[in-house]
């Protein structure tokens, strides 16, 4: 059931774009007003896609498609999550509160969330050669 949250949640974000390019821009509305409460949606952080802004910053876009990814790896390969992913979850909402409180740093379009995610692979690539058959 989670998955299927997680992948609808996930193609909303992206759900903008085609209804703009079919012309439903009431559709496109809807995507913005639901993310609207959790995100800023600022264009110059946001990814674009035709010309097309999507429903969430690029940040938030990286945490519902990487929620996705996360919720199907896990449960593909029903393991433990390591403990240091979750210090990197910790990292990601003291990010995302530090921002929303305007204390943050965030210089430009997700210097610290590119940054994050190269921290996040360097964690999580020696576990995910374990975790192989």
């Amino acid at each position: 059931m989670l998955v299927i949250v997680l992948a609808a949640m996930a193609a909303l974000v992206f759900l903008p774009v085609p209804a703009i390019k079919h012309q439903m821009p009431a559709l496109a509305s809807i995507a913005y007003l639901v993310f609207h409460p959790l995100c800023h949606q600022e264009a110059s952080r946001s990814f674009h896609i035709s010309g097309v802004q999507l429903a969430v910053c690029a940040r938030c876009a990286g945490i519902y498609i990487g929620l996705l990814l996360g919720a199907l790896f896990f449960l593909a390969v029903r393991r433990r999550v390591p403990k240091s992913v979750w210090v990197l979850f910790a990292a990601f909402v003291l990010d995302g509160l530090l921002e929303f409180s305007g204390a943050g740093f965030n210089p430009g379009l997700g210097a610290v969330p590119f940054g994050t995610g190269l921290w996040f692979r360097k964690r999580l690539a020696p576990w995910l050669r374990r975790a192989r058959p």
